[in-house]
């Protein structure tokens, strides 16, 4: 931590030189002089100001931070809502200090404008307000603040970095449906619900008669109303109904795809928003509602439940879906997974693990290290003892866990952010869906929403076909597209206008490709825009257009539809002008 000069400072530093070689060059010494005066000045600045470092070493100087209640529903924070970041500045030092700059450590998905000129008296303690903003919901972590000092005269600067870890959660903007009446419209009861608030009209002798009506091919005989018969002299039947509890189940995809484009603008955040909506819905209707999240695999699963514990366990899967650290999810290499741990243990831990000098070649010593992307040494060992440490209070420690799913783990809980990776194989999405479909149905009947971009599966859409047709003999799947970023309000300005019809074109034509293959099975296709409310996204998927009467028995066709789809993705990549 050594003071350095500010812009003004190396202004006055090349002016000075400037001075004092064209007055050695024209002989003119009162040019020298003047130089000479302006660079022992700025030594003086130097000298003056360099305890001041010594002060920040000793920890003369404190910083501590919290977050104001927000004054929304319940306290909780939600993107694109104003938090109020207090911060304290303690001065123990002899000397006043002029902040400024005070700069909290943001992650991408956040904004915010630094703190400014601010000064701090000897003895004293200074609090400030710092207006920031989260762009999308998430688990996040502030992990300091770096605070950049000036001295009297503003040529000398001093940076230094406060770790001061900051938890918290933005939950996803919910919403809420004006009612919860199912997410599909449910034909049949199934012997494992219990009774609910939903009325299903069914066949069968338990139930309260709905109404009478005359009789249709198909009626079995022992519904007749024998005495409603007699009296109007033609064969008139019972419809019964039952009141049972639904299941929900929400599939929604955290792939690459998903994640292109700015924080709060993204397929994710918009998916994230109406799964919470959809699911507080079905919860506040005394539904049950479980979650299945997946990419090239199935990621996370929770299984069905009900009740205020339960959706606030679902929330917080919702909210850790953008921080995924897995080896198959994340687009980092061994060494740059070490090389991202160590910098951030020496800079929040003051722990340096970085090796200064080459072992020989041959030496054991080589077992014990890691390299990182440039060729960098680390004790990998050293490492791990800290890392332990670490997670030992947070998450049980196994024996059968590698180093680097170790050093995966602390990325997670310590919100150290890695790149996702953007740029899966088809055939590695559509096993992904189809593996969740299977889990989201599997032992018991439900109404499953697929929230998905459905990116890549045309590729190869006969194993998710054949999954849409197994799914649909118990339950009944609707696939929710959500918008891209360059369709959403104002995020086609710098596009002309012909590029931006040439995209949205080929959008809509593999949209219009998907809805066609999957109405083969059985599942309804909505793609919603941004400004769509839940309400009409439930009504687009309680009554989708083009689905015919047996087509949950579809399963035979399933081939047919993945030629089908092969043919309609070949059609929607020739542009049309």
């Amino acid at each position: 931590m050594t003071p350095g000069l500010s812009t003004r400072g190396r202004y006055v530093t090349v002016v000075s030189l400037v001075l004092v070689v064209a007055g050695t060059l024209a002989t003119t010494w009162t040019l020298v002089a003047l130089g000479m005066v302006a660079l022992s000045a700025l030594l003086v600045a130097v000298l003056w100001f360099y305890p001041t470092a010594i002060y920040y070493r000793r920890r003369k100087v404190e910083l501590s931070w919290w977050l104001e209640t927000s004054d929304q529903p319940g306290g909780m924070f939600t993107p694109q809502h104003p938090l109020s970041l207090r911060i304290a500045v303690r001065n123990h030092s002899p000397r006043d200090l002029r902040v400024r700059e005070i700069s909290p450590i943001l992650p991408t998905a956040w904004e915010g404008i630094p703190l400014r000129d601010v000064l701090v008296p000897r003895g004293h303690e200074v609090e400030a307000v710092v207006t920031l903003r989260a762009l999308a919901p998430g688990n996040y972590v502030l992990h300091g603040a770096m605070l950049r000092t000036i001295d009297l005269c503003g040529l000398l600067e001093l940076t230094s970095y406060f770790p001061n870890p900051l938890s918290l959660k933005v939950f996803p903007k919910m919403a809420l449906p004006q009612a919860s009446k199912g997410l599909m419209k449910e034909t049949k009861a199934s012997r494992e619900e219990r009774i609910g608030v939903h009325h299903v009209r069914h066949r069968g002798r338990s139930g309260d008669v709905r109404e009478l009506r005359e009789h249709v091919a198909g009626d079995p005989f022992k519904l007749v109303a024998w005495k409603a018969t007699a009296r109007r002299g033609k064969l008139m039947v019972r419809e019964l109904e039952s009141e049972i509890v639904l299941t929900h189940q929400i599939v929604l995809d955290i792939g690459g795809s998903m994640r292109a484009g700015a924080p709060g603008t993204t397929r994710l955040d918009h998916a994230v928003e109406l799964s919470a909506a959809l699911a507080r819905a079905a919860l506040d209707g005394g539904d049950r509602v479980g979650l299945v999240t997946f990419d090239t695999t199935v990621h996370g699963a929770l299984l069905p439940d009900e009740g205020r514990p339960h959706f606030l366990r679902l929330m917080d899967r919702l909210i850790e879906v953008r921080h995924v650290a897995s080896a198959e999810s994340t687009d980092l290499t061994d060494g740059e997974l070490v090389a991202a741990v160590a910098r951030y243990l020496f800079h929040q831990e003051s722990v340096d693990v970085r090796v200064r000098s080459t072992p020989p070649k041959g030496d054991p010593a080589w077992e014990k290290l890691a390299t990182g992307p440039t060729g960098e040494l680390y004790d990998l060992a050293a490492m791990m003892r800290v890392v332990d440490t670490l997670l030992s209070s947070r998450v049980r420690p196994s024996g059968h866990d590698t180093a680097m799913a170790r050093l995966r783990r602390l990325c997670v809980v310590r919100g150290i952010e890695l790149p996702y990776r953007m740029a899966p194989t088809p055939s590695a999405r559509s096993s992904g869906l189809a593996a969740a479909l299977t889990q989201a149905t599997r032992g018991q009947r439900s109404q499953v929403v697929v929230v998905s971009d459905l990116e890549g599966i045309l590729e190869e859409p006969a194993e998710v076909l054949r999954a849409l047709s197994m799914a649909h003999k118990w339950s009944k799947v609707a696939c929710l597209i959500p918008p891209p970023p360059r369709m959403v309000e104002g995020a086609h300005a710098e596009l002309s206008e012909t590029v931006y019809e040439v995209l949205s074109g080929g959008e809509t034509r593999r949209v219009d490709a998907l809805r066609r293959a999957f109405l083969a099975v059985g599942s309804p296709v909505v793609a919603w825009s941004a400004g769509d409310k839940p309400e009409e996204v439930l009504r687009r998927i309680r009554r989708p257009r083009g689905i015919r009467a047996d087509a949950p028995r579809a399963a035979h066709r399933a081939e047919a539809a993945a030629n089908a789809a092969k043919g309609a993705l070949d059609a929607s990549r020739s542009p049309r002008y």
